[in-house]
């Protein structure tokens, strides 16, 4: 997944390329990040939201996921603006969103966010199971 984004967008961009070591990824979901230990760089720093309070990067992606069997976890994510916020002060010059755009266009907050946010759709089989929580 994050090879694909980093081929096309993160590492390509002429004007200011950007490392491995220069990239936070960012999730609500302890489940989701325990599951981005097995496919980032080990000089990519991730976390949920709250261990990423207070660090900054060049560019940071933020990984939605959730629960496909109950919007719980996805309502709660959503409930204060702190998990948008967080994510867009972290970076230093682009933020990336990684998740089901027809789930998270619909919730609260991030239905602005995703409409000023450009488009890159990336086929779901060229995702790993990673974004779902089970």
């Amino acid at each position: 997944m994050l090879d694909t984004i980093q081929a096309r967008q993160i590492h390509e961009t002429d004007d200011y390329p950007v490392a491995d070591d220069e990239i936070l990824v960012i999730t609500p979901f302890k489940a989701v990040r325990q599951r981005l230990q097995e496919y980032l760089p080990a000089k990519m720093v991730h976390g949920t939201i709250h261990t990423m309070q207070g660090k900054e990067s060049a560019a940071v992606v933020l990984v939605l996921g959730g629960n496909t069997t109950s919007d719980s976890a996805r309502n709660w994510a959503v409930s204060e603006p702190n998990l948008i916020n967080v994510a867009a002060t972290r970076a230093k010059r682009r933020v990336y969103v990684i998740g089901d755009i027809d789930d998270w266009r619909g919730r609260r907050l991030f239905c602005d966010a995703m409409d000023l946010l450009p488009l890159l759709q990336l086929p779901a089989a060229a995702l790993p199971d990673l974004l779902v929580q089970k």
